[in-house]
């Protein structure tokens, strides 16, 4: 039966991505596959094991039983909503990472070739992008664009990561110098990607994405504490208050989204990642500080690298901890 529900030649085509293995007696398993034979046995390797009380165990590589798979289908797919700015960037590493992993993304471009040469840039092969990328040329504020990119080979993608931000043209000489190309661009993204949401997943009984928006610390959510360091205040008030503002409208939409009932909201859960300034050179994810919204790690510096690899592996690789959920991720040097 297991041959039947899903054929080898449709199985020979996932090698190397990663696939989600459902098992008979309420198991099921995430991992890469790495090979399988004419009975459908199949080898994963870097392997997530889930229990039916909901607990999770990591496994380097398992051997599971053809017979007793129930099913097997790709769930890890993602969509990616880039910028040119330093968000878009660490949105951009992020995609890459993914990419390098055999996960199947799509991302929204306005120039689709100026992306496949970041991907490039990055490290990421044009045989792995051919395979595992497409790429939706469109504007955040086409809703049809943006839809389009949220559903992968007819379904909706399981994570939906978005690095919008503004672009500033120049300095005036006034209360706040800073001057953005766009000042709605955030909260007009965010509008966007939630009613394109809303859109892809009516009717469907399929878990809705988790949302993982890219913001800025310094705008602390209300009644949290204060998230830089005291140093840090007259700059960020003062010359980055006109992205600041967009960035926190943006930031409101989300919060209001996941204080709907589940029916009623359009993702499942969010995870909003607030990096610290960008400045330096890559130090590696793993040197990351992390705070939460209760518990903020205050700090001047971060990475766009180091930030983009630590979200694939704790948020789109891994499974968000209890005290990111519906919050905020606080990241720094």
């Amino acid at each position: 039966m297991a041959s039947q529900l899903m054929p080898l030649e449709l199985i020979d085509r996932c090698i190397g991505s990663r696939i989600q293995v459902i098992m008979k007696g309420d198991k099921e398993f995430s991992g890469v596959l790495s090979g399988f034979d004419d009975f459908v046995n199949m080898v994963l390797e870097d392997v997530t094991e889930h229990d039916y009380d909901g607990t999770t165990t990591k496994l380097s590589k398992i051997l599971l039983n053809g017979n007793n798979i129930c099913m097997a289908r790709h769930t890890l797919k993602s969509s990616f909503i880039l910028s040119r700015t330093d968000c878009g960037d660490s949105a951009g590493f992020c995609l890459a990472a993914a990419l390098k992993a055999g996960y199947h993304c799509s991302a929204l471009a306005r120039t689709p070739a100026k992306l496949s040469a970041s991907m490039t840039a990055k490290g990421v092969s044009q045989e792995t992008q051919d395979r595992y990328l497409t790429i939706t040329q469109g504007d955040i504020r086409n809703s049809e664009a943006v839809e389009r990119t949220l559903v992968i080979n007819g379904a909706v993608v399981d994570t939906v990561v978005s690095g919008v931000g503004a672009t500033a043209v120049k300095l005036v000489f006034s209360l706040y110098p800073m001057v953005l190309a766009d000042e709605s661009i955030c909260r007009d993204a965010m509008s966007s990607i939630l009613a394109a949401l809303r859109t892809v997943t009516a009717g469907s009984t399929a878990k809705k994405p988790l949302l993982i928006p890219i913001s800025t610390t310094g705008i602390p959510a209300p009644g949290k504490p204060r998230d830089i360091p005291l140093l840090w205040i007259p700059f960020y008030k003062w010359l980055l208050h006109s992205p600041h503002v967009d960035k926190e409208v943006m930031d409101s939409l989300v919060r209001q989204e996941v204080r709907k009932s589940e029916s009623e909201r359009a993702i499942r859960a969010s995870v909003t990642v607030r990096p610290s300034f960008f400045a330096g050179s890559t130090k590696g994810w793993q040197s990351l500080r992390v705070g939460t919204d209760d518990e903020p790690a205050r700090g001047y510096f971060t990475e766009r690298k180091d930030v983009g690899e630590w979200m694939f592996e704790k948020l789109v690789k891994g499974e968000p901890e209890r005290q990111w959920i519906n919050g905020g991720v606080h990241l720094t040097h």
